[in-house]
């Protein structure tokens, strides 16, 4: 798992900051403001790495899992004995951003928002990392408006494939 990918998407999601539309339309919000605080740190919002259970529930709020693979064999990155650096790595990797973002406000409102910041942060953008640039990106899956019973949350799933060409 490339940490440098982790790291990235943390800093795209933290870091969102939408463009000022020309005409007076309504703001675009950006995510961080569209989310909770999180409930172990107030400075910052409620975006979790896949477990959300490890904290009392807060809405609205966002998790994220992150797992990769090759497009096809002959992409993959070449070997790398413990020990070297990350920079000897070369080829194509594939990682697959998996979203879940949750509220509890009935209407789609809120889902919908996030969503639309999440399309705009990893749908056909590209974005830098340690390791190289993701140079490719696309929204996979998309379902709306699922409920918990057990938690009554309304919660939407998202799954954006990120593609990286490391850097030799």
């Amino acid at each position: 798992m490339s940490q440098a990918v982790k790291i990235a998407v943390v800093a795209q999601i933290v870091g969102d900051t939408p463009p000022v539309p020309a005409l007076p339309l309504a703001p675009v919000i950006a995510l961080p403001k569209l989310l909770t605080t999180h409930p172990a740190d107030p400075t910052k919002p409620a975006l979790f790495n896949g477990r959300k259970s490890d904290f009392p529930p807060v809405y609205d709020c966002l998790t994220y899992r992150l797992t990769q693979a090759t497009p096809n064999k002959s992409f993959r990155p070449g070997l790398v004995r413990p020990g070297t650096p990350s920079v000897y790595k070369q080829g194509v990797e594939d990682f697959y951003l998996d979203c879940e973002a949750w509220t509890q406000t009935p209407d789609s409102g809120p889902l919908d928002a996030i969503n639309a910041r999440l399309d705009a942060l990893f749908h056909e953008q590209a974005f830098p990392t340690t390791d190289g640039p993701v140079f490719y990106t696309e929204r996979l899956l998309r379902e709306t408006d699922l409920y918990d019973k057990t938690l009554k949350a309304w919660f939407s799933l998202s799954r954006y494939r990120l593609r990286l060409q490391y850097q030799s």
